[in-house]
């Protein structure tokens, strides 16, 4: 049975002391009872990595948390990836809040999660950060600190001024794509919805887009983590996707990309691939 665990994490910058943490066997024993079919290699190895990770935590050890990160590691437009470990001791603030690190180290019951989140029948989300551990290898999702929303905010006004005032006020880009002609933002415009914005390939994203409208998005039907965003006028219908959740787990599916469909009084003429970009 393949585990995927997830840490919830408040950690203050100072490192716990030994004695206040179970001991690595005790750890150990606790998360491998997580598993209920017995240990297999991919337990073993999930457990491991997690202890691996406990004690840098424990120690103080940004640098050697940060190592043990798969990367790059994905943040909200227009913030770029993190692509190193360095990168993300730079940015330690933006994940990690000073906050119970003591408590947390303490008990191991609830060091370690798993069974179901949000995104598969297979781990859980707790806490505002999600970090996933699946065997050897540790995904880091996205965080909620004040200081990585003062980030975010920052990075985000620097880049609406870039833009034409018609596609500024955004509180998230759902997606950026290229057509062979046309360049294309998503962008959620709460509360007024999700829009649409085409522009000439290669023009000025301060220059008026050619096309914006406000559409919808769609859910497939069992199956929440595939959509597709819809955008109408009095003649045409565009449709762009599927697009997956970001940090879906559907290793069934394939991550390629989406699909501009264009619709004129409900008849197809065009459909063509959008090279995603963000």
């Amino acid at each position: 049975m393949r585990i995927l665990i997830v840490l919830a994490l408040l950690i203050v910058a100072c490192p716990a002391r030994a004695e206040d943490s179970p001991s690595d066997d005790a750890f150990m024993k606790s998360c491998l009872r997580l598993e209920d079919q017995g240990v297999d290699q991919v337990a073993l190895e999930t457990c491991t990595t997690a202890l691996k990770f406990r004690n840098a935590l424990k120690s103080g050890d940004k640098l050697g948390l940060a190592k043990l990160f798969s990367f790059p590691i994905s943040r909200e437009y227009p913030l770029a990836e993190i692509n190193t470990p360095d990168e993300f001791v730079e940015n330690w603030e933006d994940y990690f809040e000073a906050g119970a690190i003591l408590e947390l180290l303490s008990d191991n019951d609830n060091f370690l999660y798993s069974g179901g989140c949000r995104y598969s029948t297979e781990c859980v989300q707790v806490g505002d950060l999600d970090i996933r551990i699946d065997s050897g290898i540790i995904t880091v999702g996205t965080p909620s600190t004040p200081k990585y929303i003062e980030r975010l905010e920052a990075a985000k006004k620097n880049e609406m001024a870039e833009l034409h005032p018609v596609a500024r006020g955004y509180r998230s880009v759902g997606m950026i794509c290229d057509t062979p002609s046309k360049h294309i933002r998503i962008q959620d415009h709460h509360p007024e919805g999700y829009k649409y914005f085409a522009w000439k390939k290669g023009a000025a994203l301060s220059s008026e887009p050619e096309i914006f409208l406000t559409g919808i998005i769609t859910y497939e039907s069992g199956r929440w983590a595939r959509y597709t965003y819809i955008f109408k006028n009095e003649v045409y219908s565009y449709e762009l996707g599927p697009v997956w959740q970001i940090g879906c787990m559907c290793e069934d599916d394939n991550f390629g990309n989406p699909y501009l469909t264009v619709f004129k009084s409900g008849k197809e003429i065009s459909k063509q691939s959008c090279e995603l970009s963000r």
